[in-house]
Protein backbone atom coordinates (compact mmCIF):
# COMPACT_ATOMS: atom_id res chain seq x y z
CA UNK A 1 0.00 0.00 0.00
CA UNK A 2 1.58 3.40 -0.58
CA UNK A 3 1.76 5.72 2.01
CA UNK A 4 0.58 9.26 2.28
CA UNK A 5 3.18 12.53 2.27
CA UNK A 6 5.67 12.92 4.56
CA UNK A 7 4.62 16.34 5.79
CA UNK A 8 0.52 15.66 5.16
CA UNK A 9 1.19 12.91 7.84
CA UNK A 10 2.86 14.75 10.27
CA UNK A 11 -0.16 17.50 9.79
CA UNK A 12 -2.67 14.63 10.52
CA UNK A 13 -0.43 13.29 13.36
CA UNK A 14 -0.83 16.57 14.96
CA UNK A 15 -4.73 17.06 14.16
CA UNK A 16 -5.78 13.37 15.61
CA UNK A 17 -3.29 14.14 18.64
CA UNK A 18 -5.39 17.24 19.50
CA UNK A 19 -8.90 15.95 18.72
CA UNK A 20 -8.40 12.33 19.95
CA UNK A 21 -11.40 12.15 22.02
CA UNK A 22 -14.04 13.76 19.08
CA UNK A 23 -12.12 11.74 16.30
CA UNK A 24 -13.19 8.82 18.98
CA UNK A 25 -16.91 9.27 18.37
CA UNK A 26 -16.52 8.30 14.51
CA UNK A 27 -16.10 4.80 15.22
CA UNK A 28 -18.97 2.52 12.94
CA UNK A 29 -19.81 5.71 11.63
CA UNK A 30 -20.47 6.97 8.12
CA UNK A 31 -18.89 10.50 7.11
CA UNK A 32 -19.56 11.68 3.64
CA UNK A 33 -16.70 14.34 2.76
CA UNK A 34 -18.32 16.89 0.04
CA UNK A 35 -15.34 18.44 -1.43
CA UNK A 36 -13.15 15.97 -0.36
CA UNK A 37 -10.74 16.10 -3.41
CA UNK A 38 -9.86 19.57 -2.28
CA UNK A 39 -7.18 20.98 0.52
CA UNK A 40 -9.59 20.83 3.37
CA UNK A 41 -11.77 18.09 2.36
CA UNK A 42 -8.69 16.04 1.88
CA UNK A 43 -6.79 16.80 5.19
CA UNK A 44 -10.12 15.92 7.10
CA UNK A 45 -10.03 12.56 4.51
CA UNK A 46 -6.85 11.54 5.61
CA UNK A 47 -7.45 12.72 9.48
CA UNK A 48 -10.56 10.12 9.46
CA UNK A 49 -8.28 7.18 7.40
CA UNK A 50 -5.21 7.80 9.89
CA UNK A 51 -7.91 7.37 12.85
CA UNK A 52 -9.27 4.15 11.56
CA UNK A 53 -5.94 2.58 11.66
CA UNK A 54 -4.54 3.89 15.12
CA UNK A 55 -7.83 5.50 17.15
CA UNK A 56 -10.20 3.40 16.19
CA UNK A 57 -9.37 0.35 14.29
CA UNK A 58 -11.75 -2.41 15.56
CA UNK A 59 -14.96 -0.22 14.69
CA UNK A 60 -13.56 1.99 11.70
CA UNK A 61 -15.82 4.68 10.28
CA UNK A 62 -17.01 4.57 6.52
CA UNK A 63 -15.68 7.65 4.33
CA UNK A 64 -17.48 8.57 1.57
CA UNK A 65 -15.42 10.43 -0.33
CA UNK A 66 -17.63 13.29 -2.98
CA UNK A 67 -15.82 15.03 -5.33
CA UNK A 68 -16.68 16.37 -8.55
CA UNK A 69 -13.51 14.40 -10.14
CA UNK A 70 -12.90 10.40 -9.94
CA UNK A 71 -9.28 9.29 -8.09
CA UNK A 72 -7.16 7.87 -9.94
CA UNK A 73 -3.23 7.29 -8.88
CA UNK A 74 -2.07 10.68 -10.49
CA UNK A 75 -4.51 11.89 -7.38
CA UNK A 76 -4.20 13.04 -4.41
CA UNK A 77 -5.75 9.73 -3.24
CA UNK A 78 -3.59 7.29 -4.76
CA UNK A 79 -2.59 6.04 -1.34
CA UNK A 80 -6.67 5.69 -0.70
CA UNK A 81 -7.71 3.67 -3.81
CA UNK A 82 -8.27 0.31 -2.22
CA UNK A 83 -8.76 1.14 1.19
CA UNK A 84 -11.74 -0.57 2.22
CA UNK A 85 -13.59 1.79 4.44
CA UNK A 86 -13.52 4.94 1.72
CA UNK A 87 -16.34 5.12 -0.78
CA UNK A 88 -15.03 7.39 -3.74
CA UNK A 89 -18.51 9.08 -5.35
CA UNK A 90 -18.04 10.85 -8.39
CA UNK A 91 -21.05 13.80 -8.11
CA UNK A 92 -21.07 17.74 -8.00
CA UNK A 93 -23.14 18.92 -5.15
CA UNK A 94 -24.92 21.45 -6.99
CA UNK A 95 -26.77 18.74 -8.81
CA UNK A 96 -29.53 16.30 -6.44
CA UNK A 97 -27.60 13.70 -4.84
CA UNK A 98 -28.56 10.04 -4.13
CA UNK A 99 -25.86 8.74 -1.99
CA UNK A 100 -27.08 5.34 -0.99
CA UNK A 101 -27.21 3.73 2.95
CA UNK A 102 -27.08 5.59 5.92
CA UNK A 103 -24.93 8.48 6.67
CA UNK A 104 -24.35 10.12 10.15
CA UNK A 105 -22.54 13.20 9.58
CA UNK A 106 -21.82 14.96 6.49
CA UNK A 107 -18.74 17.61 5.90
CA UNK A 108 -18.90 20.18 3.58
CA UNK A 109 -15.78 21.49 2.42
CA UNK A 110 -16.69 21.71 -1.75
CA UNK A 111 -16.48 25.33 -2.12
CA UNK A 112 -13.14 27.09 -3.84
CA UNK A 113 -11.55 28.78 -0.97
CA UNK A 114 -9.10 31.37 -2.76
CA UNK A 115 -9.45 35.00 -3.53
CA UNK A 116 -8.61 33.78 -7.57
CA UNK A 117 -11.09 31.11 -7.92
CA UNK A 118 -13.62 33.20 -6.62
CA UNK A 119 -13.20 35.73 -9.52
CA UNK A 120 -12.68 33.35 -12.26
CA UNK A 121 -15.47 31.41 -10.88
CA UNK A 122 -17.86 33.08 -9.24
CA UNK A 123 -21.91 31.19 -10.01
CA UNK A 124 -19.94 27.84 -9.69
CA UNK A 125 -18.82 29.26 -6.12
CA UNK A 126 -21.79 31.01 -5.50
CA UNK A 127 -23.64 27.72 -6.64
CA UNK A 128 -21.54 25.18 -4.54
CA UNK A 129 -22.37 27.45 -1.19
CA UNK A 130 -26.26 27.85 -1.87
CA UNK A 131 -27.82 25.36 -3.91
CA UNK A 132 -24.76 22.75 -2.66
CA UNK A 133 -25.56 23.51 0.96
CA UNK A 134 -29.42 23.00 -0.09
CA UNK A 135 -28.83 19.76 -1.42
CA UNK A 136 -26.49 18.52 1.65
CA UNK A 137 -28.96 19.45 3.87
CA UNK A 138 -31.62 17.85 1.98
CA UNK A 139 -29.57 14.44 2.08
CA UNK A 140 -28.98 15.41 5.68
CA UNK A 141 -32.49 14.98 6.20
CA UNK A 142 -33.21 12.30 4.45
CA UNK A 143 -30.18 10.40 6.05
CA UNK A 144 -30.97 11.85 9.54
CA UNK A 145 -27.42 12.74 10.00
CA UNK A 146 -26.14 13.38 14.26
CA UNK A 147 -23.81 15.94 12.53
CA UNK A 148 -23.05 18.86 9.81
CA UNK A 149 -20.59 20.86 9.20
CA UNK A 150 -19.42 23.60 7.11
CA UNK A 151 -15.39 23.88 6.45
CA UNK A 152 -14.66 27.45 5.44
CA UNK A 153 -11.09 28.80 5.48
CA UNK A 154 -10.05 32.23 6.70
CA UNK A 155 -10.52 34.28 3.62
CA UNK A 156 -14.16 34.53 4.52
CA UNK A 157 -13.18 37.06 7.71
CA UNK A 158 -11.37 39.10 4.85
CA UNK A 159 -8.28 40.21 5.20
CA UNK A 160 -6.59 40.30 9.55
CA UNK A 161 -3.99 42.96 8.61
CA UNK A 162 -7.55 45.80 8.36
Amino acid sequence: METLDPIISEDVDRILDSTDECIRELAGSTVLIAGAGGFLGSYVLDTIVAANRTRIQKTPATVLALSRRPPDKSTRFHHLLQDAHVRFITADITKSLDVAGGIDYIIHAASPASPKAWAAHPIETADANTVGVRNLLELAVASRVRGFVIVSSGHVYGDAGE
